[in-house]
């Protein structure tokens, strides 16, 4: 019937944009540049690859990018080693959206897993304390010693 040709027409359509915004962002990414900076903020150095790869550099209120200072230079390198190599030692990363680049804070590394055992003894006969006591004021987290003063 008439439905199987545009079902394959609309098919194709959804492929072929597909396609193109990966290669749009391959394309952006893949740019090579020559591009040097001395001592300048990271928020100055990316305004001037901006200008200089002509491609449009995007972020909203990122403090970091006015304290970090950066002197680095590159020759003819491609757009994804200079955003790498600028941003790698930040908690900033990118996306390519169309034929700009967006940067955004990553979310923070979660807390690491540890675990705090041992015994509690009485200090004056080492006698092992049950049911002592024990609390972390940084983690607000408590625990208890068993019946052979060990705790967990």
């Amino acid at each position: 019937m008439a439905l199987a040709p545009v079902k394959k027409y609309l098919t194709l359509l959804v492929l072929w944009a597909a396609v193109f915004t990966g290669l749009q962002a391959q394309s952006v990414l893949s740019k090579r540049v020559s591009f040097s900076v001395e001592n300048e903020t990271l928020s100055d150095a990316l305004y001037e690859l901006s200008l200089v790869s002509e491609v449009n550099i995007s972020y909203g209120n990122l403090p970091e990018l006015s304290r970090l200072r950066v002197n680095q230079s590159f020759r003819e390198r491609s757009l994804k080693y200079i955003l790498q190599e600028l941003l790698g030692r930040t908690y900033l990363s990118y996306k390519v959206l169309g034929d700009q680049i967006v940067l955004f804070a990553r979310p923070p590394a979660p807390p690491k897993k540890y675990t705090i055992r041992g015994f509690v003894e009485d200090s004056f006969n080492g006698e092992k304390l049950i049911s002592a006591s024990i609390y972390d004021p940084k983690s607000y987290r408590c625990t208890s010693t068993n019946v052979y003063g060990f705790y967990s």
